[in-house]
C-alpha cells in the first residue's frame, strides 16, 4: 500500500517481500537501470524496495519499467550518486493473504 501526501511525501508499507535479487550495479541515468545477477524473477510493473549503497534512494519503493528501469529514480547527479556506489538488492513486494 502506498499513499502520496499533499506535500509530495510518499508513504509506503509492504507486508511481504520475495527473496531479494542482487543488484551488482545501478546506472547514473534519468531513470536508473539496475544490473541484476543470476536469473532474476522480476517483470515490468513489479514493485521493489531499492536497497542501495546510495543513501538518497536506499529503502525507497520503485516500480520496474521496461528494461528494468526504476521509474522516477533520477541518479544523474554524481555528487549525490557517485559512480559505482549503487549496488545492493531489490526485494520484490508480494501479495499476501489477508
Amino acid at each position: 500500500m502506498a499513499v502520496k501526501l499533499p506535500d509530495g511525501t510518499l508513504f509506503a508499507l509492504a507486508t511481504n517481500t520475495a527473496a531479494a535479487v542482487t543488484m551488482t550495479a545501478l546506472s547514473n541515468a534519468e531513470e536508473a537501470v539496475p544490473t541484476l545477477s543470476g536469473t532474476p524473477n522480476l517483470n515490468p510493473g513489479d514493485v521493489v524496495v531499492v536497497q542501495s549503497g546510495w543513501s538518497g534512494i536506499n529503502d525507497r519503493v520503485a516500480k520496474l519499467g521496461t528494461g528494468n528501469k526504476l521509474s522516477g529514480f533520477d541518479t544523474r547527479d554524481l555528487q549525490r550518486f557517485p559512480a559505482g556506489g549503487g549496488a545492493g538488492t531489490l526485494p520484490r513486494w508480494t501479495v499476501g493473504s489477508r
